[in-house]
């Protein structure tokens, strides 16, 4: 039996990526206003578990730093989300494994025609691997969502290495 991966890409705008079996069922970051929600998190994390049993599941989340030329308040607040994401899963049993960006994108990306932008990438990659996959943040968006695209891409990087 293959286990549960969940992908994160963590921060106020990122996602959590389930692929439980042949489903796949994705998750905004709360937030309230423009700030991410921690009541609203904690919560998401324990329904998740609810249903993904733990010792069955791996966590893969994306291992950020900071980025040069970002505020220091900025930094420090996605700092916060990050850990707050880390802490409510390991507090509900869950292994973490963290994974650079570079790493899983260096798989995720392979086959996809090179562009500076990491964001079209992402989503060119999603779509090549999940053509059914809906890939918007909303049912009424109409583009793709680049923080889901690689929550998936996260998620998918996992399956491979952590089933």
């Amino acid at each position: 039996m293959s286990k549960t991966i969940i992908g994160i890409d963590p921060g106020k705008e990122g996602f959590i990526t389930i692929m439980d079996g042949g489903e796949i069922s994705h998750f905004p970051i709360p937030k309230i206003g423009k700030e991410c929600d921690l009541h609203a998190l904690g919560e998401l994390v324990l329904s998740i578990s609810e249903r993904c049993d733990p010792s069955k599941s791996v966590v893969i989340i994306e291992d950020v730093h900071a980025l040069a030329r970002t505020s220091s308040g900025s930094t420090f607040n996605f700092g916060g989300v990050c850990y707050a994401i880390r802490m409510a899963f390991i507090m509900c049993g869950y292994p973490i494994v963290l994974v650079s960006p570079k790493k899983w994108q260096k798989e995720m990306y392979e086959g996809i025609h090179l562009n500076d932008d990491k964001k079209i990438m992402s989503v060119q990659a999603a779509k090549q691997l999940f053509p059914n996959q809906d890939l918007r943040r909303t049912p009424n968006c109409k583009k793709p969502d680049d923080n889901l695209t690689d929550s998936l891409l996260i998620a998918e990087y996992g399956r491979r290495h952590y089933k």
